[in-house]
């Protein structure tokens, strides 16, 4: 009779799938538990911890609970952490080596929070807190203690000085210019020599022939005193005119001290630019600590997206011969080597929970074809009306533009730390946020603008002690909301963030009641001791402008005398 079972051979496979069997429920779990720690770590450069991994055959998935991932540069809290996540798991595409995944699931999703120990790959990574602390500048408010007029007056080029020097030498070149036009002029012995030529016609006789020489002479000397009546006329209005104009001047030269006295003032007293410098003293580390960090995560995620780039897409594509191994054929619908189709997650923030898809997370955009999108919202929330959050990465070309929006609604925010100086602590307990803002990186350059709305604000007391310390806590303290607005321009590594807000005004509002005494008494000093400066030289420069009198007499001395011919001729 023949056996239809070969028992040895079914032993053997009976061996067989129990070992693997054993090898799968006590062995695969902890091997893609600890790859992905491993390899999770290498990536991120800090370390990455799954509690338990679970992979399931029908259907075909893995299951990770409670992940975490610190930070390496605050190895003492995580990055990010989340209770669960789901993944189905294309089997067919593992063949080829490709991980495509066509939807999965992440619960619990948080962000930075604390840690039990260290998450630092190695104790040199390790920076604490405090260390990082002593490393941000601390909020120092200027010096409002006013310096000595004398001093001031010292280092001080007064524009009064300059401009009474200046003038001096346009008068002394006045005189001298039109001491040579007065030269030109008829003089008084030419006009002398009219009159004589006057009284002799009048004694000269001759009768009738006689008379009509005289009136032939009469008017030739007629004629040549008109001509230098009008020659001397045009100077005398030219000389008022000049004369006007530096008499201007002059008045203007008069006005000059108190302008530099409100010049110095400005310089060295308070002024609205101080108040505009406040806005970055006070939120430029916080804004430019979110924003670094921004940054740094972008740039840590970029690569793993943007794949090989060309020569990856090529290795996607381009057949290889003569390896042996790893033959790559053009597909007819390329895919990446790792691609998650859609990704949902639930998000705990702060201001409550919200929800939202990621899509096309791929190891290489330009295979795909398509841009990583993220889209989470949520209304309603504890602490919240309302926040959106969306994005687009795409690198699918070599000209890339990556677009993230983000709008809230009364995001009521509490114990924000601007200054953690013990000289000055400066803390916002509470206020209401309406927030709204964009970021654009197109080829490296960055552009974002955002704007926060600050509702219902409310500042932690300041401890006075010195001037400019108890004006910005009488300032803030009369602050219940103020508008701050961030635009930033440059390259991801070297950008230029501009800093505004409505807070400036009320600072410089309180500063000057606070330094109005002072600036009130250095002000009269300086104007005494700069009148005191500039009084000789202004003095001399009227003394050199009234030397101009004794043009202005030579001047109407001549035409009164030519006046005087004219009429004697009307007898002829």
């Amino acid at each position: 009779m023949k056996r239809w079972i070969r028992w040895q051979g079914f032993l053997a496979f009976i061996v067989v799938i129990v070992l693997i069997a054993v090898f799968w429920f006590f062995f695969v779990d902890n091997i893609i538990k600890n790859n992905i720690e491993k390899y999770g770590s290498k990536a991120v450069g800090a370390k990455v911890e799954v509690e338990e991994a679970d992979l399931s055959l029908i259907p075909f998935g893995l299951k990770l609970n409670n992940v975490r991932i610190a930070n390496p540069n605050a190895p003492m809290r995580n990055v990010v952490e989340f209770e669960r996540t789901t993944m189905s798991i294309e089997f067919g595409k593992l063949l080829i080596r490709k991980v495509i995944i066509d939807e999965m699931s992440m619960e619990g999703l948080k962000f930075n929070t604390e840690r039990q120990k260290s998450g630092a790959l190695s104790k040199k990574q390790t920076v604490t807190e405090e260390a990082k602390k002593d490393k941000k500048s601390e909020l120092s408010l200027p010096s409002f203690e006013l310096p000595e007029a004398e001093d001031i007056l010292a280092k001080a080029d007064l524009k009064t000085l300059d401009a009474a020097k200046e003038l001096k030498s346009d008068i002394q070149i006045a005189k001298s210019k039109w001491q040579e036009r007065l030269n030109s002029l008829p003089d008084k012995e030419e006009l002398q020599g009219y009159k004589e030529r006057i009284e002799k016609l009048k004694s000269s006789s001759g009768g009738i022939a006689g008379i009509l020489g005289k009136a032939k002479e009469a008017a030739s000397l007629k004629n040549d005193i008109q001509n230098n009546l009008a020659q001397i006329r045009q100077a005398i209005k030219n000389f008022k005119e000049q004369k006007n104009e530096l008499q201007n001047k002059i008045e203007t030269v008069t006005s000059l001290p108190a302008q530099d006295v409100n010049r110095l003032m400005d310089e060295y007293a308070f002024s609205p630019a101080g108040a505009e410098n406040y806005t970055r003293l006070l939120f430029g580390n916080k804004a430019a600590d979110y924003l670094n960090t921004a940054i740094y995560w972008y740039e840590k995620i970029i690569p793993y997206i943007e794949g090989g780039k060309n020569e990856e897409d090529k290795k996607e594509v381009t057949k290889i011969r003569a390896k042996g191994e790893k033959v790559y054929f053009r597909e007819k619908e390329p895919l990446p080597r790792f691609l998650v189709k859609t990704l949902n997650a639930d998000v705990s923030l702060e201001a409550g929970d919200l929800s939202g898809t990621i899509k096309n997370i791929t190891s290489s955009q330009r295979i795909l074809g398509k841009a990583l999108t993220l889209d989470f919202s949520g209304e309603k929330l504890d602490k919240a009306d309302s926040v959106a959050f969306t994005g687009s990465i795409d690198h699918s070309s070599a000209n890339y533009t990556d677009i993230f929006k983000i709008n809230t609604k009364n995001y009521r925010v509490n114990k924000i730390t601007l200054s953690e100086s013990s000289k000055l602590p400066v803390k916002i307990e509470k206020a209401a946020a309406d927030i709204n803002g964009s970021a654009e990186v197109s080829d490296g350059k960055l552009n974002m603008n955002i704007a926060a709305m600050m509702n219902d604000v409310n500042f932690s007391q300041i401890p006075g002690g010195d001037i400019a310390a108890d004006a910005l806590k009488t300032a803030l303290s009369e602050i219940s909301n103020f508008r701050i607005q961030a635009d930033v321009n440059g390259t991801l590594d070297n950008y230029n963030m501009k800093l505004s807000s409505t807070i400036a005004q009320n600072l410089k509002s309180a500063m000057n009641k606070v330094v109005s005494s002072q600036a009130a008494q250095l002000k009269d000093e300086l104007r005494e001791k700069i009148m005191a400066k500039v009084e000789k030289p202004v003095e001399n420069l009227k003394q050199e402008y009234a030397g101009l009198d004794t043009i202005q007499k030579e001047l109407n001395s001549r035409l009164k005398i030519g006046s005087d011919l004219s009429r004697m001729l009307n007898v002829f």
